[in-house]
């Protein structure tokens, strides 16, 4: 049963490879070891294990030496129901004589520990190093430009002055879904379709290239900024969660940050794609009793189409186990897209304000995590701020124009597309620019609406024939029921029972509770599964990380304490009129989609629990707002939030991982260096937006 995405195929296909095993039962609980004979310590071990090893004291997974008894652990953080490879170079000086490797499981979930093997320092710095995941985000990363310079092209022809990155972001979506109709017809149709569409994209661009070069110039330059510090950051990022190393393969990013850890959700939309890729019965496309509809598709999608046109020499060149690692860091270039269009709107607003707005959202909890977690909850937030943004300049300048509404209503769906949670951020954009969706007449709603249901058609398709039922996530979000098996219970059922098995009291009691959660005012349940109660990192920093993740203010930090000042934004007459009124409607519209969460979705309202795009909006507020104060005291603010993030988030975790990698320290050096000279050095005047206009 071992998962060659987990465990090297040479390691379990040999004749000497076991796994040893212990699983209880929740009436008798595991207890037990089990060690390797003695033997002399290569200098690069891989080891194959499973299960919760340091989730108690008596619970291990460890390198010892036979003299000394001196141990180095495998892991330190749960595998859930999964396996990995921990690759380990054992530190010179930790045992002069012959080591062993053991395991011991004390009543609490399960160890598992597979034969240790010696790799290659070739291995070791494939599987654990910076140099093949930094070329599998500039891979990724490269993918996106020639598909956004054909996007920024036709819809420049149609509309000009739309921002490149939007119009970049909305071919993505068609993209994206374009994908997953050819993976559903099947594998083979959704690999010759996905390798047809990226050599179009590839000559289109070519063609753009030679035959518009004024355009093309133009683009370039207006691209060149968004572009560059979204790679940045995505290297910087992956330079973070490569440098500490707690073992564990592809789930090395979900126990890095203990005390909090996570569990598999990261791993769904690479599995989705590679079973998509590998031609698995669609029907059967599940974990556990979790369907593939539970969930939303577009980054799966987009990861497929990665798949077929970026990592196969990744898998190639660094085996089948690097897969799941090079599909984390093609995520993480899929989440930063945030740092692309924060930066087309900044520049927009104020061009002198971006890099006071880029560090203070560059280092919250929120963006951060969710940028390397590889669940798709903030490139769906992202999309959000995408129409939000769209409507608003449509609303600014008071004009009709079909080809931007279009591109919202687009934009609105793929936010959506990519988590659902982001039709409580939707609705209240809906509200707020109802006047300028009626000025656009119905003929233009019509068709956007038609061209956002057509992008959506192929799920709908998945949800009504291929898989039905997808609804857990839904009555667990609108009812609390966490019976995600069971698939003949309809919605409206379960809402009707959740709400006739409790008081307006108790519905009181539970809303006031989730209030003060997210404000901070109550301690995170400390006792919930993302915690570890047995982690060496234990203390005030790794509490501030459980806090980080779990409270909305916590999670907004220093850019979110900016919306008290939003109010105050009239009264600062020397900032321009438009970039006061995006900070003030862009919190309304945010704060709305976190009140409409709140009335309507019944689990305690921790930050995953939350519409993301609402999130994303308020911590834009809150950032243009802290920017718009006199230049000393913002970049006072930056410092303060870079210093903690680097403390908290940064330093703390990598200090107490297992092993630190210093490729990956070295690149963060070097990428946080061209972050300051891009933000910092560049002339932002020269390089003014292409995109929109001020109004």
């Amino acid at each position: 049963m071992s998962d060659p995405l987990a465990i090297p195929h040479a390691f379990w296909s040999d004749p000497s490879f076991r796994f040893w095993q212990a699983i209880g039962t929740p009436e008798r609980r595991p207890h037990g070891s089990v060690q390797s004979a003695p033997f002399d310590p290569p200098p690069y071990i891989a080891v194959p294990y499973a299960g919760f090893p340091d989730e108690v004291p008596g619970n291990r997974i460890e390198i010892r030496c036979v003299d000394s008894g001196a141990t180095y652990p495998v892991s330190r953080f749960r595998m859930n129901d999964r396996r990995a490879t921990s690759f380990i170079a054992l530190p010179d000086d930790f045992c002069a004589g012959q080591v062993r490797v053991e395991a011991a499981v004390d009543g609490k979930e399960f160890i598992s520990l597979g034969t240790p093997f010696a790799v290659s320092w070739a291995m070791y710095q494939a599987q654990t190093g910076m140099f093949a995941r930094a070329l599998a985000i500039v891979a990724s990363w490269s993918l996106f430009l020639p598909l956004w310079l054909v996007s920024a092209f036709a819809v420049s022809r149609i509309r000009p002055g739309t921002g490149p990155v939007a119009a970049g972001m909305v071919g993505t979506a068609v993209f994206g879904m374009a994908v997953l109709t050819a993976f559903t017809v099947g594998a083979a149709p959704g690999i010759v379709f996905t390798q047809v569409a990226g050599a179009a994209v590839l000559l289109g661009a070519l063609g753009i290239v030679f035959r518009a070069r004024n355009w093309t110039a133009d683009f370039l330059r207006a691209i060149a900024l968004p572009a560059g510090l979204w790679l940045a950051v995505a290297l910087f990022y992956a330079g973070v969660v490569t440098a500490g190393d707690n073992g564990g393969g592809s789930w090395w990013i979900n126990g890095l940050f203990t005390p909090v850890r996570w569990s598999s959700d990261n791993q769904v939309p690479f599995l989705f794609s590679e079973a998509l890729f590998g031609g698995a019965e669609l029907q059967k496309i599940t974990w556990g009793p979790w369907l593939a509809t539970d969930r939303v598709p577009l980054m799966s999608a987009l990861l497929a189409a990665l798949r077929v046109l970026v990592l196969p020499p990744f898998k190639n060149g660094f085996g089948e186990i690097f897969l799941p690692t090079a599909y984390m860091m093609a995520a993480i270039v899929l989440l930063t897209t945030w740092v692309a269009v924060l930066v087309e709107i900044v520049r927009r607003l104020d061009p002198a304000r971006l890099p006071v707005v880029f560090l203070l959202a560059g280092t919250t909890p929120f963006l951060f995590f969710n940028s390397v977690f590889a669940w798709p909850k903030l490139l769906g937030a992202t999309y959000v701020l995408i129409a939000f943004d769209l409507l608003f300049g449509l609303s600014v300048e008071r004009r009709r124009d079909g080809v931007v509404l279009a591109l919202a209503g687009l934009a609105a769906m793929a936010g959506v597309l990519t988590h659902s949670s982001n039709l409580f951020a939707c609705v209240p954009i809906a509200v707020i620019f109802a006047r300028t969706l009626l000025r656009q007449g119905v003929g233009a709603l019509a068709r956007a609406t038609l061209l956002a249901l057509v992008l959506a058609s192929p799920w709908f398709y998945w949800q009504a024939v291929i898989q039905p039922g997808g609804n857990a996530l839904l009555r667990f979000a609108l009812a609390f029921d966490f019976d995600a098996g069971n698939r003949t219970r309809p919605l409206l059922s379960a809402i009707a029972d959740a709400y006739r098995n409790m008081t307006f009291d108790d519905w009181l009691r539970g809303k006031w509770a989730s209030i003060a959660l997210s404000l901070g005012f109550a301690a995170p349940d400390f006792g919930m599964p993302e915690m570890a109660s047995h982690s060496p990192a234990a203390g005030w920093l790794g509490t501030a990380r459980i806090y980080g993740f779990l409270s909305v203010a916590h999670a907004l930090a220093v850019a979110g304490l900016g919306l008290l000042l939003v109010p105050l934004l009239p009264l600062l007459r020397r900032r321009d009129a438009t970039y006061r009124s995006f900070a003030i409607w862009a919190a309304v519209a945010g704060l709305s989609g976190v009140v409409l969460g709140l009335l309507t979705m019944l689990p305690p309202a921790i930050t995953h629990q939350q519409p993301y795009g609402s999130l994303l909006l308020i911590l834009v507020a809150g950032a243009l707002a802290i920017a718009a104060l006199p230049v000393w005291i913002g970049a006072v603010v930056a410092i303060v939030s870079l210093g903690w993030f680097g403390m908290v988030w940064v330093w703390h975790p990598i200090a107490n991982a297992v092993a630190i990698h210093g490729s990956a320290l070295a690149l963060m050096a070097w990428v946080a260096a061209a972050i300051a000279w891009m933000l910092l050095a560049r002339d932002q005047g020269r390089l003014a937006d292409a995109g929109r206009a001020t109004p």
